[in-house]
């Protein structure tokens, strides 16, 4: 299951579970967009997680899958900054299509 904190949680909850996710093994993620009959999957190659959660909010963006307010709530949730151990922002991840 997904936890709190999580962007299977998160996507559920701001799609008002219009939006299903759920993450495998090895960094596969999988998603159900329940109003559009349609499931999309993918896999972070090297099986880290850390570029799930900006390649899972990229993926609904580019097929335009969320409300303009999902997006936004998305973004807020999970910013695309990666942080040192002092909690100083040293960068970003983004997905590129």
């Amino acid at each position: 299951g997904s936890g709190t904190g999580r962007i299977d949680l998160a996507v559920s909850e701001v799609s008002n579970g219009r939006i299903i996710a759920k993450m495998g093994s090895d960094a596969v993620y999988c998603l159900a967009i329940k109003d559009e009959n349609l499931g999309i999957s993918f896999k972070i190659e090297d099986g880290d997680y850390l570029a799930v959660t900006p390649m899972v909010i990229a993926v609904l963006k580019k097929f335009d899958l969320l409300t303009k307010s999902e997006a936004e709530e998305l973004d807020k949730k999970f910013p695309p900054t990666l942080k040192n151990h002092r909690g100083e922002i040293v960068g970003t991840i983004e997905a590129v299509f």
